[in-house]
């Protein structure tokens, strides 16, 4: 008998031992991005210079008890992984009730300006010279246009329930993709007649596209001019503990000029806007 419990004992103290290798990787956090210009971009030579990025590495020099892992993939994989309480983060997104139920949600890391109606000079002349804002309820009325989207992207509050409101599923045509350039081939090449887009994307595209259309935005009638990002973690203890360790240095280096240089890098130029000097100061700084 001595032969077969000698083997038991040996099995049962070595698992009772604790897993080192898991306890270490709880020190890892699993960043979940996506090429998505110019917040983050991936390749080329302002590779890893997108400002969600530049935004995240500050948070990530003052974490050093963990090991950051970028991984390029999509937000539905992003967001998968969080639902199955996985070791993921996602520098920025909006917070929704819907995504509360398995994720946590640090204080504000970025101010993003709303998203804008995106259209060619085709589509703009259509609506009329001159026009300078648009009516987003009144475009999604328009039987013969069609609204492109990224499928499974938020667009903000406000216009995620404008589209559920006002949108005819016919009407709005969920792009699979985590690229907006191919939105963006597909409005210059007039097969959709409008997107949704935030104004430094647009402003990327028309410097760095190939066709002779250049994109114009357009604000909606009604919308706030900013919104808050997050980062944000899958709901469980582990994530707790980073969303505490993340909230802990972002209200100390949201702050600083250096952090706010690198959230609006791309769109500095709104630094000077009234109504952001106001979202900056009386919003982001207090959330």
């Amino acid at each position: 008998m001595k032969q077969y419990i000698w083997p038991l004992l040996i099995t049962f103290m070595l698992s009772s031992l604790p897993d080192s290798a898991d306890a270490s990787d709880l020190k890892t956090i699993y960043w979940q991005t996506y090429h998505r210009p110019p917040g983050i971009i991936v390749s080329g030579e302002q590779g890893q210079l997108g400002f969600i990025q530049q935004a995240m590495k500050l948070i990530q020099d003052e974490l050093p008890d963990y090991e950051h892992v970028v991984v390029h993939t999509t937000l539905a994989r992003a967001l998968q992984d969080m639902r199955l309480g996985k070791q993921t983060c996602h520098p920025s997104l909006f917070r929704r009730p819907e995504r509360e139920a398995y994720m946590y949600f640090s204080h504000a890391t970025q101010i993003s300006p709303t998203n804008r109606v995106v259209v060619t000079d085709e589509t703009l002349h259509a609506l009329g010279e001159g026009t300078a804002s648009v009516s987003l309820t009144a475009l999604l009325a328009k039987p013969e246009w069609l609204l492109g989207v990224i499928g499974g992207r938020s667009y903000g509050s406000e216009i995620d329930q404008l589209l559920a409101e006002h949108g005819e599923p016919s009407r709005i045509i969920p792009i699979q993709s985590e690229s907006l350039d191919v939105v963006f081939r597909m409005l210059a090449l007039g097969r959709i007649q409008y997107t949704l887009a935030y104004p430094f994307e647009g402003r990327y595209f028309n410097q760095h596209n190939p066709y002779q259309a250049r994109l114009k935005m357009l604000p909606i009638d009604g919308l706030q001019p900013y919104e808050l990002g997050h980062v944000a973690c899958s709901r469980t203890v582990w994530g707790a503990k980073v969303i505490s360790d993340i909230n802990r240095v972002v209200m100390t280096i949201k702050f600083t000029d250096r952090y706010l240089q690198a959230m609006t890098a791309y769109w500095q130029e709104e630094q000077a806007l009234p109504q952001f000097q106001d979202y900056y100061h009386n919003t982001f700084l207090r959330h």
